[in-house]
C-alpha cells in the first residue's frame, strides 16, 4: 500500500497557543508555537538565523534609529538617526572624512577678506553680521561670491568635503580647479539646510563659487572643510522622537515627517555616495486652511522680500515658515530689466475693447482690455510689447518703444473678446546697457500670490519672501493661511504613489476608525501640493490613493483618528 507522507513547511510563522486546537485550519500545519532565532521562508522550511557581527556603536552609544536608503540594487545606504545627528553607513562602514590641513579662510563670514563679491546689473552681495547675503533684484543681472584657498601637496588627491550651511536657499554652488570652474563639484542647487559635499582636489588650489538669480534674498551662514572623523549632519530630531518619524523615498531623496506633527518635514538628499544633505521641506503654494482671523493684510512688495502688515494683532512667532495666499482683484507687474531676453511677468488680458455703452450707435472704449504701462530708468535698448494667444507658448511683438523712452502709455493688447498673455521686455539683441523699470497695470486682472513668512516682528507685522508673485500690493481681505506651520502643526504622515508625494494630518470627522480631515496631493514628478476636505465621492483622491495605498498611509499615522480615506 502506497503511503502519502506529509510535508511540513514552517513558513507560517508563530501562532498563539490559544489557536493550537484549530486543527481545521490548514495554516496550523505550517506554523509553530515558538520560532526563536529562526526565519520562515515563503517557499518552504524555516532557516536558522544567520550569525551577527559587531559593526560599530551608535553615536555616543545612545538611542538611534536606522532607516534604509536604496538608491539602486547595488547602491544602498543605512541612515542612522540619533539625538540631533545623522550618520550614514555604506557597505556597513560609516562615511568618514580624511584628516587634511585645507581650510576655507573666513568661511564663517566674520570678515570679507579673501572673498570676491561680483555683481552686475543691480545684483547685491554683502558680508555682514556673520552671513553672506546674495540677491539679484534686476532681471538679467548677476550676483557672485567666490574665493580660493590652497591645498598642500600631501592633501592633494585626497577626498575632502565642503560643509555648507544655507539659512535661506536655494543657492547655486560649484567648486573647481579654476576660477569659476566646476571640475570638482558641478554646479548644484543647495536648499535651506546643511550640506556635506565630497570632492577630491588634484592641484594646489580650489575655487568656491556661490551665485543666485533670485529677486529674494539668499543667505549662506558658514562654509568649511569637514574635520576628520565620521561625517555627521545636524538634525532637528531629538532622541525621544526618533521612532515617531515617518519616511518615504523617491530616487535620491527621503522625505521625513513626524507623527506628533512637531517637526517641519525634512529632505535627506544623496548627491553622491559620500555627499549628503539634510534640508527643509518648504510648502510653496499650499495647502491652505482658509482665512483664520477677521483681519486684512497689506503686503509691501509684489516680488522679492517684503513686510506683511495686519490691520489688527494677528501674527505669532509660530507663523514663521507659514505660506499665505493673498488674492487681489487687479494685476500689477513690475520688473527692472538689464539684459537680452528679460521680461516682466505675464498679464492675462480678456474682455471687450469697445461697446455701445449708451446705445447711441457709437462704440465707446470700455477700457476692459486697457493696460497702463510706465517706463522709467536709464537704459539704452528697445523695449518691446508682446502678446501670446496660446498661454505663452509663442509670442508676437506688436509694439516697440524707442530706446531710452520713459513715461506712461496705455495699450489694448489683443482683439476684442479674446484671451491673450501680455508682457514687456528686451528681445534678444535689443538690449545695450542700463536698467529699464517697467510697470504694467491691468484693472481687469487679479489672482493669487503666495508668500512665505520668514520672521515675525510683532503681532501686526511679519517679514516674508515671495514664492509666487503677488498681483498687487494693496490691502486685501481675501487671503488664506497655510495648513502647516509650527503654530498649526506639521504633516504627520508621508507616502509616495505614482510619482506623487502625499502628506497629511488632522482629526477625523467620522470617528476613530476613519481618516484625517486633510489630504494633499502633488502632480507626478513634482512636490506642489493641493488640499481640501476629504469627500467620500472625491474620485481624484480615490485614483490617487486606492485601497492598498489607503492602508499604507493609515499605517503611517500614529494614534486613533488619524490617517487617510479614499
Amino acid at each position: 500500500m502506497r503511503e502519502k507522507s506529509y510535508v511540513f513547511a514552517m513558513n507560517g510563522g508563530e501562532v498563539s497557543p490559544l489557536a493550537l486546537g484549530r486543527v481545521d485550519l490548514s495554516r496550523m500545519r505550517i506554523s509553530a508555537e515558538v520560532m526563536k532565532n529562526c526565519f520562515p521562508r515563503v517557499i518552504g522550511p524555516m532557516m536558522a538565523r544567520p550569525g551577527l557581527a559587531y559593526l560599530s556603536s551608535t553615536d555616543g552609544d545612545g538611542e538611534a534609529r536606522n532607516i534604509p536608503f536604496v538608491f539602486s540594487a547595488t547602491d544602498t545606504a543605512l541612515l542612522e538617526f540619533s539625538d540631533h545627528k545623522l550618520r550614514v553607513r555604506i557597505g556597513d562602514e560609516l562615511i568618514t572624512r580624511a584628516a587634511v590641513s585645507t581650510v576655507v579662510t573666513n568661511g564663517d563670514f566674520s570678515s570679507s577678506t579673501g572673498w570676491t563679491l561680483t555683481t552686475a546689473g543691480g545684483g547685491v552681495a554683502t558680508i555682514s553680521g556673520g552671513v553672506l547675503t546674495l540677491q539679484t533684484p534686476v532681471r538679467g543681472g548677476t550676483t557672485l561670491a567666490k574665493r580660493s584657498d590652497t591645498v598642500s601637496v600631501p592633501d592633494q588627491n585626497v577626498e575632502h568635503a565642503v560643509e555648507i550651511s544655507i539659512d535661506r536657499g536655494p543657492v547655486k554652488f560649484r567648486c573647481g580647479s579654476t576660477d569659476g570652474g566646476d571640475e570638482y563639484i558641478q554646479e548644484t542647487e543647495l536648499r535651506t539646510g546643511f550640506h556635506s559635499i565630497a570632492f577630491t582636489p588634484t592641484g594646489g588650489t580650489y575655487h568656491l563659487q556661490f551665485s543666485v538669480e533670485s529677486e529674494a534674498e539668499r543667505i549662506v551662514s558658514d562654509v568649511s572643510i569637514a574635520a576628520s572623523g565620521v561625517m555627521e549632519l545636524t538634525t532637528a530630531f531629538a532622541a525621544a522622537d526618533l521612532f515617531k518619524l515617518r519616511h518615504a523615498q523617491s530616487g535620491d531623496v527621503i522625505f521625513i515627517t513626524s507623527s506628533d506633527q512637531s517637526y517641519q518635514p525634512k529632505r535627506v538628499e544623496r548627491r553622491a555616495q559620500t555627499s549628503w544633505s539634510i534640508t527643509e521641506y518648504e510648502f510653496l503654494d499650499g495647502p491652505f486652511r482658509g482665512k483664520t482671523a477677521d483681519v486684512s493684510l497689506t503686503p509691501s512688495a509684489r516680488t522679492g522680500n517684503g513686510t506683511l502688515t495686519a490691520s489688527s494683532p494677528f501674527f505669532k512667532p509660530g507663523h514663521v515658515g507659514t505660506v499665505f495666499r493673498l488674492s487681489h482683484s487687479r494685476t500689477v507687474v513690475s520688473a527692472s530689466l538689464a539684459g537680452d531676453d528679460q521680461y516682466t511677468d505675464e498679464i492675462r488680458v480678456s474682455g471687450n475693447s469697445r461697446y455701445d455703452i449708451d446705445s447711441d450707435g457709437e462704440n465707446e472704449n470700455t477700457e476692459e482690455r486697457d493696460v497702463e504701462i510706465v517706463l522709467a530708468g536709464t537704459y539704452t535698448g528697445n523695449i518691446s510689447y508682446q502678446i501670446s494667444d496660446n498661454e505663452g507658448e509663442a509670442w508676437q511683438k506688436f509694439l516697440t518703444i524707442i530706446s531710452g523712452s520713459t513715461g506712461t502709455i496705455t495699450r489694448t493688447p489683443g482683439s476684442a473678446n479674446t484671451i491673450v498673455q501680455f508682457r514687456a521686455g528686451f528681445l534678444a539683441g535689443d538690449y545695450t546697457s542700463g536698467t529699464a523699470t517697467v510697470t504694467a497695470t491691468y484693472a481687469g486682472g487679479g489672482g493669487d500670490g503666495y508668500v512665505l513668512i520668514t520672521g515675525v516682528t510683532n503681532s501686526t507685522t511679519a517679514t516674508y519672501e515671495v514664492m509666487s508673485r503677488l498681483h498687487d500690493s494693496e490691502e486685501t481681505n481675501d487671503w488664506s493661511e497655510g495648513q502647516f506651520s509650527t503654530l498649526r502643526g506639521w504633516p504627520s504622515a508621508v507616502a509616495l504613489f505614482e510619482g506623487r508625494l502625499c502628506d497629511g494630518n488632522g482629526i477625523s470627522r467620522d470617528g476613530p476608525h476613519h481618516a484625517a480631515d486633510t489630504r494633499i496631493r502633488a502632480r507626478p514628478g513634482h512636490e506642489v501640493r493641493q488640499a481640501g476636505p476629504i469627500d467620500r465621492n472625491d474620485l481624484l483622491w480615490s485614483r490617487l490613493c486606492p485601497a492598498d495605498m489607503e492602508v499604507q498611509l493609515r499605517n503611517r499615522v500614529e494614534g486613533p483618528g488619524h490617517g487617510f480615506r479614499a
